[in-house]
């Protein structure tokens, strides 16, 4: 390791930031964490998902999928929508639709509604979430900028995490973090300094519906872990 730096590869340094809850000034219900998240065709090094209220809801179902995240992220962008609509928005047939539906159903996530269309249940449409994507870096800062400028189509708020001392001694131009809307987090062994917070968003995209609702699966102890 190079003198006065505190990490020595990006490994450490996500392990660092795995420790940490690094918006801890912002109040939150829940935090989860995960390393290296596929999201389509990109990996984010860390995600970290705040709930303002944990919803009371267990979607036990081991076939838990992108696909069903996607009709979620139809009722919530349509209020309301049929079985037909459901099955002509997927572009997929409509029994394969309906056995996703009845697993939406039977996890309280969405209700039959009198007139026979489907809407989220009040819990899961009142749900306040927050998803942060995190690049890590040791010094490679224009690297990780592009990187992470991708992942604002899911996140609320994307941030690259880079070594603290190596931001100094690179001289890594903040006025683009600010540009791009990423944050600037700098880490060292005993604490983080934001040297810019980004820009909040309100991510609306069946990436985010995956992320948010993959924490309340039942099998989520093996990905996520809660601080």
């Amino acid at each position: 390791m190079e003198s006065g730096y505190a990490f020595a590869s990006e490994r450490d340094l996500q392990a660092r930031l795995e420790t940490l809850d690094f918006l801890q000034d912002d109040a939150a219900d829940a935090v989860y964490f995960r390393r290296e998240v596929p999201v389509g065709k990109v990996i984010p090094d860390l995600v970290c998902i705040r709930f303002n209220r944990l919803p009371e809801l267990n979607i036990r179902n081991s076939r838990w999928s992108f696909r069903h995240a996607y009709l979620l992220w139809l009722l919530r962008r349509r209020n309301r929508l049929t079985l037909l609509s459901l099955a002509r928005l997927t572009y997929d047939r409509q029994d394969k639709v309906e056995l996703l539906v009845k697993d939406l159903l039977h996890s309280g996530t969405i209700v039959q509604l009198p007139t026979g269309s489907f809407a989220l249940s009040r819990q899961f449409a009142s749900l306040q979430a927050e998803v942060i994507a995190v690049e890590a870096k040791l010094d490679r800062w224009n690297e990780a900028l592009q990187q992470a400028r991708k992942y604002q189509r899911f996140a609320d708020r994307v941030f690259v995490a880079m070594d603290y001392e190596r931001i100094k001694t690179k001289r890594v131009p903040i006025p683009e973090f600010i540009q791009s809307g990423v944050g600037l987090l700098g880490v060292s062994k005993t604490c983080t300094r934001f040297l810019n917070r980004g820009r909040r968003y309100r991510s609306a995209s069946p990436e985010w519906e995956y992320l948010v609702s993959s924490t309340l699966t039942n099998n989520r102890q093996a990905l996520w872990v809660r601080r």
